[in-house]
C-alpha cells in the first residue's frame, strides 16, 4: 500500500517537474587578447641611440634614458644646438634597432644585456605581458607592435631567451611580432605606410578585423582586445583612429581597452574602454 502511494505521488509530480523552466545557459566568457608596444612599455631596453654633429664633433652614444631627455633639445640653443638624429638605417641614430644583412641579432644582444645588467628593466606593462604568456592559448593571442625595425625572427629569438631564463612561460607566434618601421613589412597584403602611429594603427585594425571574424565564427562570443603603449603620440593616434571606426559599427563583437603607460606624456597613465558612441 505504501509503495502504491509513493508511485502515485511521483506520477502526480512529474508534470510539474517537466514543466519547470531550465536555467538559461551561461554566456561564454569573453576571450582576451593583448598587444604590446615594446620599448619602455614592456621592457626598458639597454639600447644605444647615436646623435651626430653638424660641426664635426664626435658622435654621442646615449642610453635610452639619456635619449629621452636629449631628443627635444636637438637643434635648440644650448649644448645640443648642432646635434641631429640621422635617420639612415645603416649609419643613423636608430641603427641598433634595425636588422640588416651581416649584422648580429641586435634585439637579442640588447635584451640579454638589459636583463643581465639593468636593475629596473621591467616596464609598466611587463606583468600584463607575463600574464598573457602564462598559457599557450594566451600566447597565441599576444602580439608585439613596436617601432623597431627588427624582423619577427629576431624578436622571436629574444622572447625565446626570456622563456629560457624563466621570465615568461610561452612565446607568441612569429606572425604576431610586428616591427612596423621595417621597409618590407606588409599587413593583409598591403605595405605599411606613414609615420609610426599610422603604421601601428594599420596593424591594430588588421588584428581587430581578425578578432571580429573569430567572434562571428563562435556565435558572437565577445572578444576583448587590450593595447598598451607609453608613447603619447602612438596612444592618441590609436585612440582617435579606432574610436572613429567604432562609431560607424566596426568590430561590434570586440571590446577595445587602451592603456597609456607613459610617464613623460602630457597626461597621467590611463586605462579606457573605447565608447562606440563617442563620436
Amino acid at each position: 500500500m505504501l509503495r502504491r502511494l509513493l508511485v502515485l505521488a511521483l506520477l502526480s509530480l512529474s508534470p510539474a517537474l517537466h514543466a519547470a523552466p531550465r536555467p538559461a545557459p551561461k554566456a561564454p566568457r569573453a576571450v582576451r587578447s593583448q598587444s604590446f608596444d615594446w620599448d619602455d612599455n614592456a621592457v626598458s631596453m639597454n639600447t644605444t641611440v647615436y646623435v651626430k654633429s653638424r660641426i664635426g664633433e664626435p658622435e654621442l652614444a646615449l642610453s635610452m634614458n639619456e635619449w629621452h631627455g636629449v631628443q627635444k633639445l636637438l637643434g635648440k640653443p644650448g649644448p645640443y644646438e648642432h646635434r641631429y638624429l640621422d635617420r639612415d638605417p645603416r649609419t643613423g641614430g636608430y641603427r641598433d634597432m634595425v636588422d640588416m644583412a651581416g649584422r648580429p641579432n641586435l634585439f637579442l644582444r640588447d635584451l640579454k644585456r638589459t636583463v643581465d645588467g639593468v636593475a629596473a628593466w621591467r616596464g609598466p606593462a611587463w606583468q600584463l605581458l607575463v600574464d598573457q604568456l602564462s598559457t599557450p592559448a594566451g600566447a597565441r593571442r599576444a602580439s608585439i607592435i613596436t617601432a623597431r625595425e627588427h624582423t619577427p625572427d629576431s624578436m622571436y629569438a629574444g622572447l625565446k631567451f626570456l622563456k629560457a631564463r624563466g621570465l615568461i612561460k610561452h612565446v607568441p607566434p612569429k606572425a604576431n611580432l610586428y616591427g612596423v618601421n621595417r621597409a618590407d613589412i606588409a599587413v593583409d597584403g598591403a605595405p605599411l605606410s606613414g609615420d609610426t602611429p599610422a603604421r601601428k594603427l594599420q596593424v591594430q585594425k588588421s588584428l581587430l578585423d581578425t578578432l571580429q571574424r573569430t567572434a562571428e565564427g563562435h556565435l558572437g562570443q565577445r572578444q576583448v582586445w587590450h593595447f598598451s603603449d607609453d608613447d603619447f603620440a602612438n596612444y592618441s593616434a590609436t585612440k582617435a583612429g579606432l574610436s572613429s571606426d567604432l562609431s560607424v559599427g566596426r568590430w561590434p563583437n570586440v571590446d577595445i581597452v587602451l592603456h597609456f603607460t607613459g610617464r613623460r606624456g602630457p597626461q597621467p597613465e590611463e586605462v579606457v574602454t573605447l565608447d562606440r558612441t563617442a563620436l
